[in-house]
């Protein structure tokens, strides 16, 4: 299992997998940004914000009450990539999310968030009960997990900077 909270040691075991910062995604052919944002170029621009509330808070909101000129609020991470396309538009998201977006998307551009804005990302842990620490099924399982967890490890978190594989 998978969580973004804090363990709770009497009746589960946790293992850190990835601790991550947060980046800016936009497509340039529509929006563009310097190389590295100013707060007064972050909140210039129209956001896409991820809320599950529905509303047009978000981690930005919350933590720096500050507000953002909000153009699209999304339930779900799932369907940044798809708005940021062709839209003069700018997402805040998870560095590792960013990542596979940039994947998928190689055309769209990250950019770290203004050093004005320090946010921390959220902490990605394995989470098991710990009466199957001794479970081969669950060991198994939970190696296999850290196996592909490993590859978002590789980038410190204070200067992880996603960038678009080159395609051959």
């Amino acid at each position: 299992m998978f969580r973004m909270a804090k363990c709770t040691r009497r009746t589960s075991r946790c293992r850190p997998l990835v601790s991550t910062g947060f980046v800016c995604i936009y497509d340039p052919r529509s929006l563009r940004l310097p190389k590295q944002l100013s707060e007064k170029d972050y909140f210039a621009c129209e956001h896409v914000i991820i809320s599950y509330a529905g509303d047009v808070r978000g981690i930005i909101e919350d933590t720096f009450e500050r507000t953002r000129r909000v153009r699209v609020s999304v339930p779900s991470f799932n369907y940044v990539g798809d708005i940021l396309e062709g839209a003069p538009l700018l997402a805040t998201v998870p560095e590792p999310l960013a990542r596979h977006i940039l994947r998928i998307r190689p055309h769209l551009r990250a950019a770290p968030l203004p050093s004005s804005l320090p946010l921390e990302g959220p902490n990605l842990e394995l989470l098991w009960l710990r009466m199957l620490d001794d479970d081969p099924v669950s060991r198994f399982v939970r190696g296999l997990v850290e196996e592909v967890m490993v590859p978002l490890r590789l980038r410190p978190k204070a200067t992880a900077q996603p960038r678009a594989r080159k395609r051959r």
